[in-house]
């Protein structure tokens, strides 16, 4: 029986649509705990579908033709990667659907391994490839009960930013928390899904004392340069979090005070693999430089990771490349336990400003969906840098009034129409000759609802 009060993430109207086309086979990537297999289940429900979960069956080949051979036109996959020689029966996958007139929409918490099977295997056109994110700013609002419906009208407040990041009157079973546990159980994943491929084995594994020592790098990676030395732990931890009068707490007891101590004993080539593992299974994104294309390839980040051996070889790719966690929700999930401590999410406002561009940024990331590697674009000249530069749409991020000769969101292009934003306190709304002051939890709104993209372009001159 259908719930009225049911609600679904966006991706579940994009499986629809994408279940409507001639596509016999649509892939749901995603970060553990990010809602996959909830999407599944409301598939089976309202689309009269078969459900499996493959870490509960015995994951044979007879098993598996069992299942296509079920009535059932709609066939739904969860953790495919528990499945032995999983890749082997997607490579054929496309055939046997047609044979049997159904359609598969599957999963895998092993997101770098099925990432790069739907670019082989099934790549070409042979998949409908659909990514999972953590929730935008206004899922957030719809799971909250803030607004009935996306698209809603509704005028977010400072407090409405502060709860998304704390998750803060959703369903429990939403509430992720990025612990030790939960890199344990993408390690165990991931693994799985190693050991089961029968092709080639392309994707990066860890060990789990490497997996432990994640928590202490995601904690790193908050739209900003990462320093090496902060990396093999040579600065104090918590100070960005919680300002710098962090002595009287047990920072040491926390389980970044634990991964830091894990990071001592690592090679800089380890720390390198590890950053290189989040950035190839969707943890991380690249910030690039708009008019450094040439420079900046996202896709030649992973390679040179792995090669790195030394020191100066590591400092030189954090030095050419930003990379951040793909939502403020990885970081504010992964410092809960600071927030126990100090009560308090993050401990001054320039860290709210960094969560903010981040959030921002995520927002960008989201739209383009389904990538290989994820990446912005900002824009710098002189001493003057736009923060998002996507499509026809400028956008500065700022949580504070700018006096007008310090804005640069509208002097960086000249003669170009575009949609020129620099964001402003909460409440303001304004109209200038060539940009818009936005406030920014309504900024943060409107780019996650579509909605900024129906402002005017204009020229700057």
């Amino acid at each position: 029986m259908i719930q009225i009060d049911e609600k679904f993430r966006k991706v579940y109207y994009q499986v629809e649509k994408a279940l409507k086309s001639d596509y016999s086979i649509i892939i749901i990537l995603g970060l553990r705990k990010t809602g996959k297999t909830k999407i599944l289940q409301q598939l089976a429900e309202h689309h009269s579908g078969f459900y499996v979960d493959f870490r509960d069956y015995s994951r044979n080949s007879n098993e598996y033709y069992d299942i296509l051979d079920r009535n059932e036109k709609l066939l739904l996959f969860d953790e495919i990667g528990y499945l032995q020689d999983f890749d082997i029966y997607l490579g054929r996958l496309p055939e046997d659907l047609a044979k049997k007139h159904k359609k598969v929409v599957l999963t895998s918490s092993s997101y770098g391994t099925l990432k790069q099977l739907a670019h082989e295997k099934l790549g070409g056109g042979r998949a409908y490839k659909i990514e999972l994110f953590p929730l935008d700013f206004e899922e957030y609002l719809y799971f909250s009960n803030k607004i009935q419906n996306y698209k809603d009208n509704y005028l977010p407040t400072l407090d409405d930013v502060w709860g998304f990041f704390r998750l803060d009157g959703i369903p429990i079973d939403m509430r992720f928390i990025v612990d030790e546990q939960y890199m344990l159980d993408t390690f165990s994943d991931t693994y799985t899904a190693h050991v089961n491929q029968d092709g080639s084995k392309r994707d990066i594994v860890l060990t789990e004392p490497q997996y432990r020592s994640i928590i202490d790098l995601l904690a790193y990676t908050l739209n900003e340069h990462i320093s090496v030395e902060r990396l093999q732990g040579k600065k104090q931890i918590g100070v960005r979090e919680l300002g710098s009068n962090v002595r009287g707490l047990k920072i040491s007891s926390s389980l970044i005070g634990f991964a830091n101590r894990a990071a001592n004993k690592m090679g800089v080539d380890e720390i390198a693999k590890i950053v290189a593992f989040l950035y190839r299974n969707g943890f991380l994104f690249a910030d690039l430089v708009q008019q450094n294309r040439s420079r900046q390839n996202p896709d030649d980040i992973v390679q040179i990771l792995l090669s790195v051996l030394t020191v100066e070889d590591l400092k030189a790719v954090l030095n050419k490349y930003t990379l951040s966690v793909i939502s403020p929700l990885l970081y504010t999930r992964l410092m809960i336990n600071l927030e126990i401590m100090a009560n308090i999410v993050c401990g001054n406002n320039d860290l709210l400003g960094l969560m903010f561009e981040l959030a921002m940024k995520s927002e960008i990331i989201y739209k383009d969906g389904y990538m290989m590697y994820h990446y912005t674009y900002k824009y710098s000249y002189a001493l003057r840098e736009v923060d998002i530069n996507y499509r026809n749409l400028l956008i500065e991020c700022s949580l504070r009034h700018k006096k007008g000769d310090e804005r640069s969101v509208d002097k960086v292009f000249k003669n170009i129409e575009l949609i020129r934003v620099l964001t402003d306190k909460p409440g303001v709304f304004e109209k200038r000759d060539n940009y818009y002051l936005i406030g920014f939890p309504q900024a943060l709104l409107m780019l996650s609802n579509n909605s900024i993209f129906d402002l005017s372009a204009t020229k700057c001159y």
